[in-house]
């Protein structure tokens, strides 16, 4: 207790404490967690790498959780347990190379130093190229934010389309559009964390439809 005065302690009445127990709680807001009542209404698959940057992963995580989008989280290394740039530790739900013969309906692919060419962690994975070339060439969704959309290209999952990526790759990938996200085809792209909301909305309105993804972002106060 912080200090402070506080007044007599008054016993609530038998009537009121029955009618609070009685009380339903209120529904939590967009909600739609996957494992409820309803069946998932897609499926994703998110890569974390170590030093993956968490607001780029987080932010759609919950998002396509709102929207009742079963998501795994997948980590490259043995442990489940990855931590981000920024000192934030998550737990994945399993390993990729346990996910590898699983189909998803979407692959997402976060940001950060494992997806900076110079670090190369994600381009030189063999299993994160592999997954991304046959996700875009089996036409389900491939989504990356940040410096991801360079990891795409080393996958040969970026020829052809239009896309968005953070202005650090542009070297890597220079045809980057000044759009917060791009959609084309099967392939998502968005800028950077500053984006990760926008990115998270549109991976909705593309598994899902527009009208859950706005429902999403109404939720959570978000306006465009």
């Amino acid at each position: 207790f912080g200090g402070g005065i506080r007044g007599p302690f008054l016993p609530t009445p038998p009537s009121l404490r029955a009618s609070s127990r009685a009380a339903p709680s209120p529904p939590l807001l967009g909600l739609r967690l996957s494992g409820g009542g309803d069946a998932p209404a897609a499926s994703a698959l998110c890569i974390l790498a170590p030093g993956f940057e968490e607001l780029e992963a987080i932010a759609p995580i919950d998002l396509l959780r709102r929207a009742n989008i079963k998501v795994t989280l997948a980590s490259t290394e043995a442990s489940a347990l990855v931590l981000g740039r920024n000192g934030i530790t998550v737990q994945a739900d399993t390993t990729l190379d346990e996910c590898l013969s699983t189909p998803y309906d979407c692959v997402l692919l976060p940001g950060g130093p494992p997806a900076v060419p110079a670090n190369g962690l994600l381009a030189g994975d063999s299993r994160v190229k592999k997954l991304l070339k046959d996700q875009r060439e089996s036409g389900k969704l491939v989504s990356a934010i940040c410096a991801a959309p360079s990891v795409l290209k080393e996958a040969g999952a970026l020829e052809g389309v239009r896309y968005t990526a953070h202005f650090s790759v542009k070297e890597q990938i220079p045809e980057i559009a000044s759009d917060k996200v791009v959609v084309d085809g099967n392939v998502l792209t968005s800028q950077g964390a500053g984006t990760s909301v926008e990115f998270g909305l549109a991976i909705i309105a593309f598994l899902v439809n527009q009208q859950t993804a706005d429902e999403v972002a109404a939720s959570i106060c978000f306006k465009p």
